[in-house]
């Protein structure tokens, strides 16, 4: 796990274990995924329990607590895409491959959290629900934030329909900084998106400083062997994990 890509901002903070598993580090989503997000737990927060989401594209993001039960089965199945905790006890995890993560933390130390970040999440407000839910059950004003959104599909390579760009209209992104020509290998146009700067975007509307974003410049679709991604490999495809702690107290 020596090759976990960590991000400058939340490096600096202290009280913060994060980590993001790109193809190298974590290895294919197949029989082995449990223990593999375990692996990356032990990485980035030995003494905490992990707590996972489940990719179905949902905007919703589930506040857990080491007193309480994680999401079960049905819960994660009828759509849990975020996490976010005020518990130095739980290290939260989420899966992707191409759909950027979004990874959360108050610059106090006081709450963490982790978002599956697709297209259709992001349409249905899951930026918002995220923030909003740091707030409500946190205190976290946005301003007191840091983001950071890892390696997925970038504007050179994320073709979409016309559908992806009125939905995300209609959720207030700017499709016009985001969206990009895109030329097809028929030589014909279509057009395609930056997910990531929409998500960013989102994040200073919502009243986060743009100088605590962090973004990475990969693009999972294009990145090679270093990324997993389905629009690049399809149904075979593996998995990428990241994992968001807050650190034990020291005693």
């Amino acid at each position: 796990m020596s090759d976990l890509l960590r991000f400058a901002s939340f490096s600096r903070i202290e009280g913060v274990r994060h980590g993001f598993a790109g193809a190298d580090a974590f290895g294919a989503f197949d029989g082995r995924r449990e223990a593999d997000l375990l692996r990356l737990v032990e990485a980035v927060a030995p003494s905490a329990r992990l707590v996972r989401t489940r990719q179905t594209h949902s905007a919703q993001v589930r506040w857990v607590e080491a007193g309480g039960p994680s999401p079960s089965e049905r819960e994660l199945a009828a759509g849990i895409d975020g996490l976010a905790t005020a518990d130095r006890s739980l290290a939260l995890t989420a899966l992707g491959a191409d759909c950027p993560m979004l990874f959360l933390a108050d610059r106090a130390r006081r709450a963490v959290a982790v978002v599956h970040c697709g297209w259709r999440g992001v349409a249905g407000g899951i930026v918002d629900a995220a923030l909003a839910l740091l707030e409500e059950r946190a205190g976290c004003a946005p301003s007191a934030l840091l983001a950071a959104v890892a390696p997925g599909a970038r504007g050179c390579c994320y073709e979409v329909g016309s559908e992806v760009v009125e939905a995300l209209e209609r959720a207030a992104i700017s499709v016009a900084t985001i969206a990009r020509p895109y030329l097809r290998p028929d030589g014909s146009l279509s057009r395609a998106v930056d997910l990531s700067t929409g998500i960013a975007a989102r994040l200073v509307a919502l009243g986060v400083d743009p100088r605590s974003i962090e973004l990475a410049e990969a693009c999972t679709i294009c990145g090679g062997a270093s990324f997993h991604s389905h629009r690049r490999s399809g149904e075979v495809a593996g998995r990428m994990a990241g994992a968001i702690a807050l650190a034990a107290e020291r005693r």
